[in-house]
């Protein structure tokens, strides 16, 4: 007899196990902050290299989904292995750049660099500049500063708070 699971069963297996708490970072045996879930993120631009005058829209509103990750052993932009990683639902070009990929899905990897901080990638393997994040971790919240710099010499950086989406949506 063979078990098959139907794609949209697992994915609500995976949803439901998003919203455990008190994991174990097996790598190296801290306690982790189990990240994985549904957030929602606010960013706000502080300024933009060579911007005088600039009009652009102050904030960017994004959705972000995480996995626990099982697999990635690094990605660009991160100083320690990922802790999770996912997708995002972001249009960053009103900042003047835009980290996704044309024809990809959006990538995130988080890593946790301590118990209560973290590091985000936002595209971390593209080929377009990615952004990215570091933040404290306070409860289910992750805040404090974005940056994104572009070989083309633009960059923009400002504040960011990630929060956890309550329930299953």
């Amino acid at each position: 007899m063979t078990l098959r699971i139907a794609g949209p069963v697992l994915a609500l297996a995976l949803l439901a196990g998003a919203g455990c708490s008190g994991s174990v970072d097996e790598r190296d045996g801290r306690t982790a902050h189990v990240l994985a879930g549904r957030w929602r993120a606010t960013f706000t631009l502080d300024g933009a290299a060579g911007q005088s005058g600039d009009a652009r829209p102050r904030t960017v509103a994004a959705d972000v989904v995480l996995l626990e990750n099982r697999w990635l052993r690094g990605a660009a932009g991160l100083s320690a292995a990922p802790a999770d990683y996912g997708t995002f639902a972001a249009d960053f070009s009103p900042f003047g750049f835009d980290p996704r990929v044309a024809g990809r899905v959006p990538e995130i990897a988080v890593a946790l660099v301590t118990r209560d901080s973290a590091e985000l990638a936002f595209q971390p393997d593209g080929d377009a500049a990615g952004l990215t994040a570091a933040g404290h971790l306070a409860g289910d919240s992750i805040a404090r500063r974005w940056w994104h710099a572009s070989g083309r010499g633009a960059a923009a950086s400002g504040t960011f708070r990630m929060t956890r989406r309550p329930g299953r949506e």
